[in-house]
């Protein structure tokens, strides 16, 4: 009220970004319906799942919506390719695209896979600003978020993980190809993974075979939540991708890649 001159039940829409830094926040939002009854309240965070750790959960009184980047259709939506768009809309078996517009469509595909879908970046890319540099500074602060989040420097297996999953898209992942058993931080991996995968910067998909194993369990697959972020670990190896080239040695590679785009 003091800063910013607010009233509750004013009609005005109040946002708390980053509401998971506060310490005390995660203990007072059950009392937001009681307190203000006709005031709409929004906290966001990229770790918001943290804020009611120690506080008693307001279960029946908030919605949480994960929000998530860009998929391919508001990608090119982003980037202004509205016809391209209304011919993936209307595209069927009777209809199929035309050999230009499927060239299209692959160059336009091939481009999301390097640029990923945060908002940000796709805005930055549309006006030929340096997209990459702005990736990496917000994995600079998902670094930072995480180094916040715990009390152990554990940002080196933080990054390691990710280099791991975007090295190995597509292929199922064990601890121990992330760090060696024999290092004083692989115990701590697991405890990684299952933060990053709460806070929906990784996503995990369990492993199924149709006939037992015999020697242990299957790893599961883990892929990153946007391919931009994948892409700037390694920016290099698929600078000069184009899908639609069947004669290309990395093709076998593309597939985790593609798996990874049907899943997000």
């Amino acid at each position: 009220e003091n800063r910013f001159a607010f009233k509750p039940g004013t009609n005005r829409v109040l946002i708390i970004d980053e509401a998971q830094l506060s310490k005390k926040l995660g203990a007072y939002v059950r009392f937001f319906k009681e307190t203000w009854q006709n005031q709409q309240v929004i906290l966001t965070g990229s770790t918001l799942s943290t804020l009611f750790a120690g506080h008693e959960n307001p279960t029946g009184r908030v919605v949480e919506f994960t929000l998530r980047p860009f998929n391919f259709e508001e990608f090119l939506m982003g980037t202004n390719q509205s016809a391209l768009l209304e011919r993936l809309c209307t595209w069927s078996l009777d209809k199929p695209l035309s050999p230009a517009a499927h060239g299209e469509m692959m160059s336009s595909l091939s481009q999301y896979l390097k640029i990923g879908g945060l908002p940000e970046v796709v805005m930055a890319y549309n006006e030929n600003m340096d997209y990459q540099r702005l990736l990496a500074n917000i994995y600079a602060l998902y670094k930072r978020d995480f180094s916040n989040h715990f009390s152990d420097n554990l940002t080196s297996i933080f990054h390691q993980c990710f280099q791991r999953i975007s090295a190995a898209t597509g292929s199922a992942i064990k601890l121990s190809s992330i760090i060696k058993s024999s290092s004083p931080g692989y115990t701590k991996v697991f405890n990684v993974l299952q933060t990053l995968e709460l806070w929906h910067l990784i996503l995990k998909v369990e492993c199924e075979t149709s006939v037992l194993s015999k020697i242990a369990a299957v790893a599961p697959k883990r892929y990153l939540f946007d391919h931009g972020i994948r892409f700037a670990q390694n920016p290099a190896r698929f600078a000069d991708m184009n899908l639609a080239d069947d004669q290309d040695p990395r093709r076998e590679e593309w597939g985790g890649l593609i798996e990874n785009f049907v899943l997000t």
